[in-house]
């Protein structure tokens, strides 16, 4: 049995289509008064099934005195800008053609029961296996005076039985809410008989384009949060996030639910659950779930934890973001005790290491600086600085000799000195090897002397001319 996913009790409208009679105008026809706005109900349907927003949650009850939502507020008005939409689609038109045609064939034509059987159930049936649902056109006027009188429902699944030729569809339709309807026929029915008991003489697969609703009532004002995204298994967790009513009238629902799966799909609600709170949310209230568990999870691995409400038409529907940003849904990595303490010790490590990094660092940058400090020192005490230099060659400083008076006191010191060899222990050079030689008192020995003493004093002054020298260059 092909079906869509669409369902009547969560994809529906929850009131009936009790609108008063509109007047709508068919391009090329003329006006047309509506019972209801079934076409409107059927469009917005799909408009919000399309988009993945659930229908609005309010009832009957909702609308004391009329049982639908009053003219002028605003699901009202959308339901109806999506009636007049429903009229102007090229297929509208066959609302009067085939009001005006025979069911069976004639000379020119197949008639609605062979249009419908042969051609708009193919269609049909193309869309359902596709997954897509569809805006179907009931038709049983016969004059066009009672146009107003066909319908507009939506189809979502079929039956195909070749041998009795038996169709059969199940439909959404508006006013019969929360309720699956069936339309059936075969082989000896050129018509088709609903389970309400309506008869109809034909249907086709009308024009549709999706539109983003307009109206919203249940979603969630401020997103999931989780107090950790890494927990612990079999440890303490957190989880909240808050919804709010949008619209205009009361939200109903059995309870607010926080729904948890395992890694691979497992279903771990009662680690979370429900708020067990049936009250409705009046307009523009606001309501928290908040779970605590304990012991979370038997499991570790990625958990999905969602948002949903569960309705009181005994159905789960996931809840939409009302504000930008509100996380509807979100992932958790739930860890084992051993790999977390690893985790953490890991982590104390990576920080010892660092400080200790970060200690020896700062340990050689001293000691560099001290090495620096010290060779600064050694530099000052090995060499004058160009004042220093200068103030021993001019006479010196306070406390500091000059540098004549150091010479002189040199030169003093060395007239003082004495054979350190007393006379009688000193050789007898004339028992020598050299006693034939001549006396340093010759004449030649006093010329050689005055040579050697003149040497030695330009060597000297040639010295000194030097050491004076070195200095200023430095």
């Amino acid at each position: 049995m092909p079906r869509t996913n669409f369902v009547p009790a969560r994809h529906g409208f929850h009131f009936r289509n009790d609108f008063v009679n509109n007047v709508a105008t068919i391009p090329f026809f003329g006006n047309v008064t509506t019972r209801g706005r079934c076409g409107g109900m059927a469009y917005a349907a799909l408009d919000y099934y399309h988009a993945g927003i659930p229908t609005p949650t309010h009832n009957t009850s909702d609308f004391p005195g009329t049982g639908v939502p009053a003219d002028g507020t605003r699901l009202a008005d959308y339901i109806y800008w999506r009636l007049l939409n429903s009229f102007t689609v090229p297929t509208t038109m066959n609302f009067i053609t085939w009001t005006m045609h025979a069911d069976h064939a004639t000379w020119f034509f197949k008639g609605v029961t062979r249009w419908t059987k042969e051609d708009e159930f193919s269609k049909l049936r193309r869309y359902i296996d596709s997954g897509t649902p569809v805006v179907l056109g009931l038709v049983c006027s016969r004059d066009l005076t009672q146009i107003g009188d066909n319908h507009q429902v939506v189809a979502y699944g079929y039956d195909f039985d070749p041998d009795s030729e038996t169709i059969t569809i199940y439909i959404y339709d508006n006013n019969y809410p929360d309720q699956e309807v069936v339309l059936s026929s075969d082989r000896s029915n050129p018509h088709f008989n609903e389970s309400t008991g309506a008869i109809w003489r034909g249907f086709f697969v009308q024009d549709y384009g999706a539109q983003r609703p307009t109206y919203l009532d249940l979603a969630i004002s401020r997103g999931i949060w989780v107090s950790s995204s890494h927990p612990t298994l079999g440890g303490h967790f957190d989880c909240q996030y808050t919804v709010r009513n949008y619209g205009d009238y009361p939200a109903h629902l059995q309870f607010l639910y926080l729904y948890l799966r395992g890694p691979s799909g497992e279903n771990l609600d009662s680690f979370l659950g429900s708020d067990a709170n049936a009250t409705p949310l009046q307009a523009n209230e606001e309501r928290m779930i908040f779970k605590a568990s304990e012991r979370f999870s038997t499991l570790a691995g990625n958990h999905t934890i969602g948002a949903a409400y569960f309705s009181e038409r005994g159905e789960w529907i996931g809840i939409p973001a009302g504000e930008p940003g509100a996380a509807r849904e979100v992932v958790i990595s739930v860890e084992k005790p051993k790999e977390k303490e690893k985790e953490k010790e890991k982590e104390q490590k990576d920080k010892e290491k660092d400080r200790k990094d970060t200690k020896e660092k700062e340990v050689a940058k001293n000691e560099s600086k001290e090495a620096k400090e010290l060779t600064k020192e050694k530099d000052r005490e090995n060499y004058y600085t160009p004042k220093e230099f200068a103030e021993d060659f001019s006479g010196g400083t306070a406390g500091h000799p000059s540098f004549e008076e150091r010479l002189t006191r040199v030169e003093a010191a060395v007239g003082q000195l004495s054979h350190f060899i007393s006379p009688e222990l000193r050789p007898d050079l004339s028992i020598g090897s050299l006693r034939r030689e001549p006396d340093l008192d010759s004449p030649d020995s006093a010329s050689l002397r005055q040579r050697l003493q003149k040497q030695a004093a330009d060597a000297k002054q040639a010295k000194d001319g030097k050491d004076i020298e070195k200095p200023r260059e430095g």
